[in-house]
């Protein structure tokens, strides 16, 4: 799916799912490009440049792992 946005816009990603499926791992190795075993419980919100972007549009990684269906009310 693609989505069109403005210049002037940020786009939040919020990665969603159970605990221990690998989501963790999955945002770590996108931002680090490569593969870590050492990876924590939760990564704290990761922020791409605007600038290194295909489209100049700041991305916001957000990790959350818990009650799936509170993280719905909660954004």
């Amino acid at each position: 799916m693609v989505f069109s946005v403005s210049a002037h816009q940020n786009v939040r990603i919020l990665l969603v799912g159970e605990r221990n499926v690998g989501k963790t791992s999955i945002v770590l190795s996108l931002v680090s490009e490569e593969f870590t075993e050492d990876v924590p419980a939760k990564a704290e919100e990761i922020t791409i440049p605007g600038d290194v972007t295909p489209d100049k549009v700041p991305t916001f990684i957000v990790d959350y792992s818990g009650n799936t269906s509170a993280v719905v009310e909660e954004y």
